[in-house]
């Protein structure tokens, strides 16, 4: 899963890396499903985020058909999920459906709404489960410079989220925002950013966290059920039209008699980034594992009433140091939220099996030697698609007429400056909403993208994969963009 986001990589991973006395099928949704796949008698079958991910109503149901057999085995099912809200209902329908015995969410509010069926199943069992957690990596190495030679007093980057989330979804990057301003209108040096531009990930993300003295952060997530995905379309559709539309205004005019007050939220990975590089964090009052206000972090009323008493705590240098020790202590150097203890508690609730199953090695070699012929090409697929829609970009802004595919590339530009340079399928909150107008902007332009499914490569899931022109006809999944089937 070559594009996957680290944290995907480490929660599915985390499994094989802590606890190794096991055997391990990893298996992408795309991937053939084999007869000797459906034989395997497994002890724990584990539906990740990255898989149920893909339950839009006009493609779930091909992939219910295509593992109808998880539904008999008699394995522990497990479904770690996440973006619950989106197509909750099609979601409550489906671990229903398999017979899913455990259920791990990063909501642990108003569950009864998201799974009207699943919370009222007798045996269920609902979990909390984090959007990410603390790994080794993030204790390899130092990224935090002493509080006091830090040259940034708050800083904080926030992704502003679509309106399809409802009211709770604008909060993170409204509160941030509205916080940065007061703060820097107080003398403080600020560094804050909405602009998918100025996005910093991996080891960037972590020395910029330790160069800020203090962060502001609040639970992120969602205040509406889009129970089969039909409200973000609504949405993507009348912000094509309407692109500076206020939240107040697509609500009015795509889901006016949709509740808009549940607590879909959930806790950040920044969580633990913040504390791993012992940066103080400013917080929305709220539930965030445990913590505690003025011990742990320095809280905020949602309606801004204590700033001044959150500027007298940002400016002293032992508080903050108090506030950070606390917090990496209980989130960090405990080890309560590591990788290992989510990989031990999901291995812990698979029941050893009381013999040894002594055709499994058997049917495991059968099916990947069936699946030979089904080469992932993902990597060579992507790089084609970003060039041509690099291409698209720069012959648009030199005014130039579209090109085959099958023409020379223009010189490489960096994917930031691509984007950047599309100014205007980037004033939107939402990048679902870039992407969505950006595709229909370069299909408009390139023929040989008409044949591609942009939508879903640009704003698909993590571990969207595509495989070679054979596997693609024969499931039909979508049109074949190559001539001959991969040599890879």
């Amino acid at each position: 899963m070559p594009n996957s986001r680290g944290t995907t990589f480490k929660n599915i991973y985390s499994l094989p890396r802590h606890g190794p006395g096991n055997r391990y099928v990893f298996h992408h949704l795309n991937a053939p499903v084999t007869e000797a796949l459906r034989r395997i008698q497994f002890d724990g079958i584990i539906l990740h985020y990255c898989f149920l991910g893909h339950r839009l109503p006009r493609t779930v149901n091909t992939f219910k058909a295509l593992y109808n057999f998880v539904e008999t085995s008699t394995a522990i099912k497990i479904a770690i999920c996440q973006d619950d809200y989106t197509c909750n209902e099609v979601l409550d329908t489906w671990l229903d459906e398999l017979g899913v015995n455990i259920v791990y969410s990063p909501i642990t509010r108003d569950l009864d709404v998201l799974y009207p069926r699943m919370s009222q199943k007798p045996g269920v069992e609902f979990r909390e489960g984090l959007t990410g957690y603390v790994d080794d990596d993030m204790l390899a190495e130092s990224f935090g410079l002493p509080l006091a030679e830090r040259p940034i007093d708050v800083g904080s980057r926030v992704r502003a989220l679509g309106p399809q989330l409802g009211q709770h979804g604008q909060r993170k990057a409204v509160v941030a925002e509205r916080f940065c301003r007061a703060a820097s209108a107080e003398g403080f040096v600020t560094d804050f950013s909405t602009d998918p531009g100025q996005v910093l990930l991996g080891n960037d993300w972590l020395r910029f966290l330790g160069s800020c003295r203090a962060t502001i952060g609040s639970r992120g997530g969602a205040s509406v059920a889009d129970a089969d995905g039909s409200i973000k379309e609504r949405c993507l559709a009348y912000l094509e039209v309407h692109p500076d539309a206020a939240y107040d205004a697509v609500k009015a005019n795509c889901f006016p008699d949709t509740p808009d007050d549940y607590r879909f939220d959930a806790i950040s990975p920044r969580l633990f980034e913040a504390a791993a590089t012992r940066t103080a964090q400013v917080l929305a009052r709220d539930d965030y594992l445990g913590l505690v206000a003025h011990e742990d972090y320095i809280p905020l009323e949602d309606d801004f009433s204590n700033l001044p008493e959150v500027f007298t705590a940002l400016r002293c240098t032992d508080t903050l140091a108090r506030l950070t020790d606390n917090a990496y202590r209980k989130l960090i150097a405990s080890k309560r939220f590591s990788y290992e203890s989510f990989a031990t508690e999901i291995l812990g609730s698979i029941p050893q099996p009381g013999h040894v199953d002594q055709e499994a090695p058997a049917l495991i070699a059968e099916h990947f030697q069936a699946l030979r012929g089904f080469t992932d090409l993902d990597e060579t697929l992507g790089t084609l698609t970003t060039q041509t829609v690099k291409r698209a970009i720069q012959r648009h802004l030199r005014n130039e007429p579209a090109m085959p595919l099958e023409a020379q590339p223009s010189p490489e530009i960096s994917a930031t400056a691509s984007l950047v340079a599309a100014e205007k399928f980037l004033a939107y909150p939402d990048r679902a909403i870039q992407f969505h107008m950006l595709a229909n902007w370069a299909r408009a332009r390139e023929p040989a993208l008409l044949k591609l499914d942009l939508d879903e490569i640009l704003i698909g899931h993590d571990a969207s994969l595509l495989y070679t022109s054979r596997s693609l006809e024969q499931w039909g999944f979508c049109e074949c963009i190559l001539d001959e089937p991969s040599s890879r």
